[in-house]
């Protein structure tokens, strides 16, 4: 039989079958102790991971030398390059890695001349990213977003970009020229300079929340008429895409925007909310057996996302839940994880 010692850091990666993790949950009930001892080496492991990533890899310096490439690299030859890139970094990183792709334009924008490339960059699934735009607006991607935008903005045009999923967006000011992000879910919004979320995933609710300066979100109503709300900072709006319904609620921001710093702010936050969160940030789908689960809050600050094993691991020590990996033969569907 392996000892406790062997078992402990399986039972953190949720590697062990049922009859060892029987063992180990045994082990834990013998003392309040024991559960100290597994709550230590969890956060030891998590500081570990944090670090590990810290120290491999700085993305803002990566994608700046990707940027002065792509601007000395020639018109003609700018596809063959940026491949061969996406090749190379199309390497599994702890924490944060982004996919990039550019080419000419297939459609035609306004304001944008033949010349210019569109840049899509495409965080992978259970991973995030951070993308420099030609004006200076930074944006984080969320795990599995896309955003598509032009190799210059044109002097005289509003500047337009393209996405889908999850993102904070920082826009640079420029009064001339206004900022507008287009989804295929919601709508578009309008800006003018400022900080805000947005969460666009395709088949949900679209939620935007403004922490500085003020957006217009634009949609269509139950009838199909293209509306329009300003936002102020500290709100939330949230745009249900069945019903047409818009419904805005004060916020502090800080549950809404934890994520771009690979945390979750845990105030008596539904064990829902957080499976949302996950969710999104691994690219799993969860299934619930026990409705009660559901029902569940949790507090304590701020946590940090790094293994997914350990965070459902951490909860499962403060409540009843327990989780297990669904086996499934269909290589296309995302990994499901049960809890019971």
């Amino acid at each position: 039989m392996k000892s406790i010692e062997e078992l402990l850091p399986l039972y953190c990666d949720g590697q062990l079958s049922e009859e060892d993790n029987l063992l180990v949950e045994k082990w834990l009930e013998e003392d309040s102790e024991h559960v100290k001892i597994l709550q230590k080496m969890l956060e030891l492991s998590l500081d570990m991971d944090a670090l590990d990533f810290m120290s491999s890899v700085d993305l803002e310096k990566a994608f700046k030398r990707v940027s002065s490439k792509i601007k000395r690299k020639g018109r003609k030859s700018i596809w063959t390059w940026v491949r061969n890139v996406a090749a190379v970094m199309f390497i599994p990183l702890a924490g944060s890695l982004i996919y990039m792709i550019a080419d000419k334009y297939t459609h035609v924008i306004d304001g944008v001349d033949a010349d210019v490339c569109m840049i899509e960059f495409r965080a992978n699934p259970g991973m995030t990213g951070k993308v420099l735009l030609p004006d200076g607006s930074n944006v984080i991607l969320n795990s599995g977003s896309v955003l598509r935008y032009p190799s210059k903005f044109a002097s005289n045009e509003d500047r337009v970009v393209e996405f889908e999923g999850e993102a904070y967006f920082d826009v640079a000011k420029d009064p001339e020229r206004i900022f507008i992000v287009n989804t295929s879910s919601c709508g578009r919004i309008e800006v003018y300079g400022t900080k805000f979320n947005i969460d666009a995933y395709p088949g949900r609710n679209s939620i935007a929340t403004l922490v500085e300066g003020s957006i217009s979100f634009c949609y269509d109503d139950r009838n199909g008429n293209e509306e329009k709300i300003i936002m102020t900072p500290n709100h939330k709006l949230e745009y249900n895409h069945d019903s047409g319904i818009i419904s805005m609620m004060e916020t502090s921001c800080q549950a809404e925007i934890a994520w771009k710093d690979n945390k979750i702010l845990l105030n008596r936050t539904s064990m829902t909310d957080i499976l949302d969160i996950l969710s999104k940030r691994y690219d799993v789908d969860f299934v619930v057996r026990d409705t009660s689960i559901s029902n569940m809050t949790f507090s304590g600050g701020m946590i940090t996302m790094n293994r997914l094993e350990q965070l459902l691991t951490s909860f499962s020590i403060s409540s009843s839940i327990k989780w297990r990996y669904l086996h499934s033969d269909n290589i296309n569907q995302k990994q499901q994880i049960e809890l019971y």
